[in-house]
């Protein structure tokens, strides 16, 4: 999941978006997730702790920056659900 280097996610929405995830989890256990999740400093630790039993087994990574090129990560073939903000940029990436 990756909504853009310049969308700052709320506690709420980053919240919320843990407990999908966990609810993800739960029924495809075989499931890896990448979140670029930027909040302002101290408003992920709910979600953080939300995942943290998959963070731990590295099932769930949480990072606030994308090392690799969006487009590089999803040439993977690995790749079955690409959240993106809906900008130009992502949606040729994830059609490419």
């Amino acid at each position: 999941m990756n909504l853009g280097s310049g969308y700052i996610t709320s506690e709420f929405q980053a919240e919320s978006i843990a407990k999908g995830f966990l609810n993800l989890l739960q029924k495809l256990p075989n499931t890896q997730i990448l979140w670029k999740l930027a909040t302002k400093p101290g408003k992920d630790a709910k979600a953080r702790e939300i995942l943290s039993k998959y963070r731990e087994n590295g099932t769930v990574k949480i990072i606030d920056w994308l090392q690799a090129d969006p487009l590089s990560i999803l040439q993977t073939g690995h790749i079955k659900c690409y959240v993106h903000s809906g900008g130009p940029t992502s949606y040729y990436e994830a059609i490419t």
